[in-house]
Protein backbone atom coordinates (compact mmCIF):
# COMPACT_ATOMS: atom_id res chain seq x y z
CA UNK A 1 0.00 0.00 0.00
CA UNK A 2 1.61 3.36 -1.26
CA UNK A 3 1.61 6.18 1.26
CA UNK A 4 -0.39 9.26 -0.02
CA UNK A 5 1.58 12.50 0.10
CA UNK A 6 -0.07 15.94 1.64
CA UNK A 7 -1.28 17.17 -1.18
CA UNK A 8 -2.70 14.18 -2.62
CA UNK A 9 -4.73 13.58 1.18
CA UNK A 10 -5.54 17.31 0.67
CA UNK A 11 -7.45 16.60 -2.96
CA UNK A 12 -8.71 14.13 -1.61
CA UNK A 13 -10.59 16.11 1.71
CA UNK A 14 -11.51 18.46 -1.06
CA UNK A 15 -13.15 15.72 -3.17
CA UNK A 16 -14.71 14.21 -0.44
CA UNK A 17 -16.36 17.59 0.78
CA UNK A 18 -17.43 18.56 -2.48
CA UNK A 19 -19.53 15.27 -2.70
CA UNK A 20 -20.66 15.80 0.63
CA UNK A 21 -21.63 19.42 -0.11
CA UNK A 22 -23.84 18.12 -3.21
CA UNK A 23 -25.44 15.35 -1.46
CA UNK A 24 -26.47 18.00 1.50
CA UNK A 25 -28.35 20.22 -1.65
CA UNK A 26 -29.80 17.54 -2.73
CA UNK A 27 -31.65 16.21 0.31
CA UNK A 28 -32.16 19.42 1.45
CA UNK A 29 -34.25 20.08 -1.96
CA UNK A 30 -36.17 17.14 -1.13
CA UNK A 31 -36.88 18.43 2.11
CA UNK A 32 -38.14 21.67 1.03
CA UNK A 33 -40.01 20.05 -1.92
CA UNK A 34 -42.02 17.78 1.08
CA UNK A 35 -42.39 20.65 2.96
CA UNK A 36 -44.25 22.59 0.29
CA UNK A 37 -46.35 19.57 -0.59
CA UNK A 38 -47.38 18.76 3.40
CA UNK A 39 -48.09 22.68 3.42
CA UNK A 40 -50.28 22.97 0.34
CA UNK A 41 -52.32 19.44 1.80
CA UNK A 42 -52.78 21.54 4.97
CA UNK A 43 -54.11 24.51 3.51
CA UNK A 44 -56.20 22.26 1.01
CA UNK A 45 -57.84 20.56 4.20
CA UNK A 46 -58.00 23.65 6.26
CA UNK A 47 -59.82 25.49 3.42
CA UNK A 48 -62.72 22.04 3.04
CA UNK A 49 -63.00 22.16 6.57
CA UNK A 50 -64.09 26.12 6.31
CA UNK A 51 -66.19 25.27 3.08
CA UNK A 52 -68.28 22.49 5.60
CA UNK A 53 -68.34 25.01 7.93
CA UNK A 54 -70.15 27.94 5.99
CA UNK A 55 -72.35 25.77 4.38
CA UNK A 56 -73.73 24.18 7.61
CA UNK A 57 -74.16 27.58 9.47
CA UNK A 58 -75.82 28.69 5.96
CA UNK A 59 -78.35 25.49 5.94
CA UNK A 60 -79.23 26.17 10.25
CA UNK A 61 -79.90 29.99 8.91
CA UNK A 62 -81.75 28.79 5.88
CA UNK A 63 -83.82 26.59 8.58
CA UNK A 64 -84.34 29.34 10.85
CA UNK A 65 -85.54 31.65 8.39
CA UNK A 66 -87.67 28.95 7.23
CA UNK A 67 -89.00 28.03 10.20
CA UNK A 68 -90.19 31.78 10.85
CA UNK A 69 -92.45 31.55 7.65
CA UNK A 70 -94.09 28.02 7.63
CA UNK A 71 -96.20 26.78 5.08
CA UNK A 72 -99.93 26.52 5.20
CA UNK A 73 -101.29 22.76 5.32
CA UNK A 74 -103.79 22.63 2.37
Amino acid sequence: MAKKTEEQIKKDLIDLKLENDIKRHKMRMEELTYARKTEEINHENSMTRQRIKSAEIKKTFDRKVANQYPRGKR
